[in-house]
């Protein structure tokens, strides 16, 4: 018997499924419950017409019944399924999942330690604040004499809050001699006091011009 007549052709196969790669008609065929259609080992899709008109007749199950002649091969084993090659491919599927819950797991761990860095990180900001705010005030309460006049000094530092509230620039309380000048130490007195902007302030910083 011919094989046209045991087989569907190329031009049947391209027809019936729209594709014209094998291995497109080949997934075609079996999404339309042409399930024995296969490919030889030339790279050709074989689909019996036996089995294609059992199946469009819908009595695919008494056909499957059938023993195969001799002239046809049905269920021909997959030559991948178990081989060297897909066992390499599915190592290689389990490796690269395992990679990828590794990174989910270091990319979580980082998310939790740069929250927790950023904690330490204003901690230790707000300590070293605190730090010197109560040496300054220390270094104060050891330059203020008792005859400094605490109320003027009080004006003093009123008056700054009162210039930044007005021109909406912070104004500062600046020591005209340094509490902690290199070369020479004021008082914490009202007459060295005066007041200057934030940024005249820390450009002076604790020098002193004779």
């Amino acid at each position: 018997m011919h094989s046209a007549e045991i087989e569907l052709s190329r031009d049947e196969l391209r027809s019936l499924t729209g594709y014209r790669r094998p291995a497109e008609q080949l997934i075609e065929l079996h999404k339309r419950g042409f399930h024995r259609a296969y490919r030889n080992a030339a790279g050709r899709l074989i689909l019996e017409r036996a089995h294609y008109e059992a199946v469009c007749r819908g009595n695919y199950g008494e056909q499957a019944e059938e023993k195969p002649t001799n002239n046809t091969v049905w269920n021909q084993p997959s030559k991948y399924k178990g081989s060297g090659l897909a066992k390499y491919h599915a190592s290689q599927r389990e490796a690269a999942a395992a990679r990828e819950e590794e990174a989910k797991k270091t990319a979580e761990a980082w998310a939790l330690g740069a929250e927790q860095r950023a904690k330490d990180a204003k901690q230790q900001r707000r300590s070293l604040v605190l730090f010197h705010a109560n040496k300054r005030r220390t270094e104060k309460l050891k330059r203020t004499p008792s005859w400094a006049n605490h109320s003027e000094i009080k004006r003093i530092y009123a008056e700054a809050r009162s210039m930044s509230e007005m021109a909406g620039v912070a104004h500062h309380v600046d020591h005209i001699v340094p509490l902690q000048g290199r070369n020479v130490c004021g008082l914490h007195v009202e007459n060295n006091l005066q007041i200057l902007t934030s940024s005249e302030n820390v450009r002076k910083s604790n020098k002193f011009q004779a």
